[in-house]
C-alpha cells in the first residue's frame, strides 16, 4: 500500500513535565514503582510526516537546534515506533513515508523528548491509517517502546503510576504559567536510579477534586517530592544551584527538577512572571536553554 503523494501532517510533540515523582519501590521485572503528576506544555520537538515520493524505503531527518545531539544514533524512537505499528498491522500502514523531526528540546533531560516524539509518531498512523484500532493495544506497542510514551500518547494532564502503564487523566486541570531551564547537560536515568539511597518512599496524597487555580495546586504540590532529584544534583550540582537562583525569585511559587533531569521547571502566578522569570535566569546562565511555557490540558496542537 503506497502512502497518498497528498499525505502530510504536521504535529507537535509536547515537553512532558513531571511535577513530582515519587519512587514507592522496586518490581519484580526490574523496573520501579512510580507515581508521578505529568502534565505537557505548549512547546515541543516537530514532527512533519508526508509520503515518501521517489524513496525504496521509511526516512528520517533530523534537523533544529538539537538535532547534533542526535548525531550518529542508528534507530530513533520515532522509526521504532512506525515499525512497531507496521508488523502490529501489515498492509494498513503504508509506505514509505518521510519523516522530518524539528529538535526543539534538550536530549536526555527529563522533559520526555524522545518518548514524546514516538508517541506523535502512533498518534498520527493510528488516526490516519487504523482508524478503528483498539487503544488498549496502542498502550501496549506505546509501553513495549518506552515507559513514558503511554502518557505521552494523551497530551493530557494526568496521574502516572506503575512503570508508566497506569493513566488516570484529570479531567479538569487548571493552565500553569512555568519557565523550563536546562543547563545543557544529558543525565543518564539509569544511572540516577542506581545512586538511589531510598528506594521505598511515601505514595502521594490524593490530589484536590478539580483544583480551582494555580495556588491550591501549588499548595498541594509543596507536600510531594521528586525523589530523584537529590541523586541527580548530587551527580550534578549545578542543577541544585539553578532551582536555588529561581528560589530566589520571590514571584517563583515552586521550583523542581522534572523526571530524571538535567530540566528544571518553575512555576509563576502568570504569563509575565514567568517571562521575567526567564529573562533573569538568561541573564545569569547566557548559555542555558531557557523556555517560558503554558502547561495546559492539551499540550498543544
Amino acid at each position: 500500500m503506497q502512502t497518498p503523494p497528498s499525505f502530510v501532517r504536521d504535529v507537535l510533540a509536547p515537553a512532558k513535565i513531571n511535577l513530582c515523582l515519587h519512587v514507592l519501590g522496586r518490581r519484580q521485572d526490574g523496573f520501579h514503582e512510580l507515581q508521578s503528576l505529568v502534565v505537557f506544555a505548549d512547546l515541543g520537538d516537530r514532527l512533519r510526516i508526508s509520503a515518501g515520493q521517489g524513496s525504496a524505503a521509511d526516512s528520517l531527518v533530523i534537523d533544529g537546534p538539537f538535532s547534533g545531539d542526535l548525531h550518529g544514533e542508528k534507530d530513533n524512537l520515532v522509526l521504532k515506533a512506525l515499525h512497531a505499528m507496521k508488523r502490529q498491522w501489515p498492509g494498513l500502514i503504508p509506505g514509505p513515508l518521510r519523516i522530518c523531526l524539528q529538535k526543539n528540546l534538550p536530549v536526555a533531560s527529563g522533559i520526555g523528548g524522545g518518548s514524546a516524539d514516538a508517541a506523535a509518531m502512533l498518534r498520527v498512523l493510528a488516526e490516519e491509517f487504523v482508524p478503528a484500532i483498539e487503544q488498549d493495544r496502542l498502550h501496549e506497542i506505546a509501553l513495549l517502546l518506552g515507559s513514558d510514551i503511554p502518557a505521552c500518547l494523551s497530551k493530557k494532564p494526568l496521574i502516572m503510576s506503575g512503570r508508566g502503564e497506569n493513566l488516570t487523566l484529570l479531567e479538569k486541570f487548571p493552565s500553569l504559567f512555568a519557565v523550563l531551564a536546562n543547563p545543557g547537560i544529558t543525565i543518564s536515568t539509569g544511572r540516577v536510579f542506581s545512586g538511589l539511597k531510598s528506594r521505598n518512599n511515601p505514595p502521594l496524597k490524593d490530589l484536590p477534586a478539580n483544583p480551582a487555580g494555580p495556588l491550591q495546586l501549588v499548595d498541594w504540590l509543596r507536600q510531594t517530592r521528586n525523589d530523584l532529584q537529590m541523586e541527580t544534583i548530587a551527580l550534578v550540582p549545578g542543577i541544585g544551584e539553578l532551582i536555588g537562583e529561581f528560589e530566589k525569585n520571590p514571584d517563583c511559587m515552586l521550583a523542581r527538577m522534572s523526571g530524571s533531569g538535567a530540566t528544571v521547571f518553575a512555576l509563576f502566578a502568570d504569563l509575565e512572571r514567568a517571562r521575567a522569570g526567564a529573562r533573569r535566569i538568561r541573564q545569569r546562565w547566557p548559555g542555558y536553554w531557557v523556555q517560558p511555557t503554558i502547561l495546559s490540558g492539551s499540550g498543544g496542537g
